[in-house]
């Protein structure tokens, strides 16, 4: 996998059998520029001419993301079981919060 940077290049190559492929790198972090392709690329799942995914960087880092959230709701509750008067500051606090988060934050309590 690649997690650096590509640019200005250019693939002549056909790519067969597999998954993540592509003709320049199968899954790529970083950003693509000013590449192009020309070949034939055929498998079973994550193909494109220049890369197969760059999901996969998406979701490590949504994993991370909802990991680090459920540590801080985690820590907040421990802290407005320990004291009603933070408790009181976090209700006041969270008033604020959009619909959206606040259907999060019940997400991940849950």
């Amino acid at each position: 996998m690649n997690s650096g940077n590509v640019s200005n290049c250019y693939s002549e190559s056909s790519i067969a059998e597999g998954r993540y492929l592509g003709s320049v790198c199968g899954q790529n972090l970083g950003d693509i520029s000013n590449c192009y392709s020309i070949g034939l690329v055929t498998g079973d799942i994550f193909l494109g001419g220049i890369y197969g995914t760059k999901a996969v960087g998406f979701l490590q880092l949504a994993r991370a993301k909802s990991a680090a959230l459920k540590e801080i709701v985690e820590g907040n509750e421990l802290l407005k079981n320990k004291s009603s008067e933070l408790a009181a500051e976090f209700k006041a606090a969270q008033a604020g919060q959009s619909a959206a988060t606040k259907q999060i934050v019940a997400e991940v309590k849950s």
